[in-house]
């Protein structure tokens, strides 16, 4: 990538910072627009009264990408070793994994609560229109957004994506957010794949993240995909139901639930990212976890993969 190229990065996810932060290493003008008022994506933190819920990612992988930032975050605190052992080595963020998102974010120019409209192609350059009707002018767009919405977009804007990219499909998750009313400790405090409805169960205060205590539940695909317009206070009931079989809760424990959705949790397949150029002048590219797999660990594949695709333009 040539220095000094104007850049946008649409997404402050794992994958958008990571490639952010690489291309303005490499003395490109970087700017990233996010649509919602953090960053962070699957890295999500979700604060109230006292109680604290990673409600995305609970962990994320060792890999290269992260080698100029780990060291210092475990020198610092803001993230220890994940306690349950695998390979490659895990890290969790005791003060939430939005500290790791928002710390990877330093020194980058990030719009918050900017939203793309449509892109329009101006000789060797892009001109990106918010949806305020705002519009600045770069040498390239990246899109690293949830792969159906970056199909949207460009058809927005009269642009083709490839065939291939209309076929991958995501699947969605229901997440519970629990507030306890009284001290339920689960150890260990992660559990994974409880049975048919049950994806993860997170006690939130042995962990580290809530002061109060509080977990997190996410549901698999499957369910829901099965539950996900059903009445909140139906899926509630469910979930508890699901718990009471498992053992995690007893019929006299006593808490308050929030849910939340996420529709493009994880993309169902994968493709390779040389599928990403949309063109190369001016440089168009799509990334993210399409192109990668659905964790913090295929985002930052992705991320890795986009770059070294970068570095063979002019």
């Amino acid at each position: 990538m040539t220095p000094k190229k104007s850049i946008l990065i649409l997404g402050a996810g794992v994958c958008g910072l990571l490639i952010a932060q690489a291309l303005q290493k490499q003395k490109c003008r970087v700017t990233v627009w996010e649509k919602s008022k953090g960053v962070g994506g699957r890295m999500a933190t979700r604060r109230s009264e006292g109680r604290m819920w990673d409600h995305g990612a609970q962990f994320f992988s060792f890999d290269k990408m992260w080698s100029p930032w780990i060291e210092v975050w475990l020198r610092s605190g803001l993230i220890r070793e994940w306690p349950f052992g695998g390979s490659p080595v895990k890290y969790y963020a005791p003060r939430g994994m939005t500290a790791v998102a928002k710390d990877l974010g330093t020194g980058l120019l990030i719009q918050k609560e900017r939203q793309l409209a449509s892109l329009h192609i101006e000789d060797r350059s892009c001109r990106a229109l918010d949806i305020q009707g705002a519009n600045e002018v770069f040498d390239g767009v990246i899109f690293t957004c949830p792969l159906p919405q970056t199909v949207a977009l460009l058809q927005t804007s009269g642009l083709e994506s490839p065939h291939s990219w209309t076929k991958l499909t995501y699947a969605s998750a229901l997440v519970g957010l629990i507030e306890w009313n009284d001290e339920n400790r689960l150890e260990p405090f992660y559990r994974e794949s409880l049975d048919q409805a049950l994806f993860s169960v997170t006690d939130m205060q042995t962990k580290g993240v809530s002061q109060d205590p509080a977990w997190t539940v996410v549901a698999n695909p499957a369910w829901s995909l099965a539950h996900w317009d059903a009445p909140e206070k139906e899926q509630i009931q469910a979930l508890q139901q699901h718990l009471l079989q498992v053992g995690l809760l007893q019929e006299s424990q006593r808490g308050s639930w929030q849910m939340k959705k996420w529709k493009y949790s994880h993309p169902t397949s994968t493709l390779s990212p040389a599928l990403g150029w949309i063109r190369k002048e001016p440089l168009i590219l799509a990334s993210g976890d399409s192109f990668g797999g659905g964790s913090v660990a295929g985002a930052s594949r992705a991320a890795a993969a986009a770059v070294s695709l970068l570095a063979e333009v002019d």
